[in-house]
């Protein structure tokens, strides 16, 4: 007698308001945990978050914790992102569940478990839905990837300010000095 393997269950958009709490992403239907980030990753979270509510508040909501964005409907596909923005012309109130909005920002900060492998398919899907501006820090190498909305990116050493929303200038090694 042959045992057939038991199939998962899938994930499928209809379950998107009831999904389970906890740390994890879904890739096509599959629920994929992710691993705990580290307190370095947790520092630079809390002070470039603090950074961004004091200059965007008065134009949206700043959250953090691997907040769910939408990526697709069919198979459903939802990332978890560390920092992100929405104005309030995207969401007047702030969203209870997972955003099915692409948000203005996106943060991604490099943890020793992630791969480049997974990083660049999670950037990817934030380029593909339309993101307009993604942040993503390499602590370890010093450099911050900045993408923009007219499909450029520029790299830049800590020690190097950029702009973003608003022309908000950051420069990593003074968002690192104040951890």
């Amino acid at each position: 007698m042959t045992l057939l393997a038991e199939k998962k269950p899938s994930l499928e958009y209809e379950d998107i308001h009831s999904l389970p709490d906890g740390f994890y992403e879904v890739i096509d239907g599959e629920k994929i945990q992710m691993s705990p980030t580290g307190f370095l990753h947790g520092l630079i979270e809390i002070s470039l978050s603090e950074l961004l509510k004091k200059h965007l508040s008065h134009t949206g909501y700043v959250a953090t914790g691997e907040v769910g964005i939408l990526i697709q409907k069919n198979p459903l596909r939802i990332r978890g992102a560390d920092i992100v923005y929405i104005t309030r012309e995207q969401y007047p109130k702030p969203p209870i569940g997972i955003l099915e909005k692409p948000p203005e920002l996106v943060v991604e900060i490099l943890s020793p478990a992630n791969t480049a492998k997974e990083m660049n398919a999670k950037l990817k899907d934030y380029l593909l839905i339309g993101i307009p501006h993604i942040i993503y820090v390499d602590s370890e190498n010093e450099i911050t990837t900045v993408y923009e909305a007219n499909g450029s990116s520029k790299i830049y050493a800590f020690i190097e300010s950029f702009r973003i929303i608003n022309s908000l200038e950051i420069k990593m090694s003074e968002v690192l000095q104040k951890l």
